[in-house]
């Protein structure tokens, strides 16, 4: 099994985030949008500092709070309906 953790889960420079992520012994990384929209470097530099680390970039997660995009009328029509 694969041990992976969110950017959005710790504080800090994508950097010190994924040497952070690599040195508590996870082996893959989930990197949040915004993580990778203020880094200063391309997507490819992530992939290799990532992988410089021993990390697996397991999944980009472009938003979180789903539920609450209410103003997406694509959002207010797939997303959870509440009773």
């Amino acid at each position: 099994m694969l041990r992976s953790i969110a950017t959005v889960s710790i504080s800090g420079t994508l950097p010190e985030k994924l040497s952070a992520i690599a040195a508590a012994g996870y082996q893959g990384v989930e990197i949040f949008e915004n993580d990778l929209l203020y880094y200063t470097g391309t997507p490819a530099d992530v992939r290799k500092m990532a992988a410089d680390l021993g990390l697996k970039i397991t999944l980009f997660q472009p938003f979180r709070d789903f539920r609450r995009r209410k103003s997406c009328a694509v959002c207010r029509q797939s997303g959870p309906r509440q009773a």
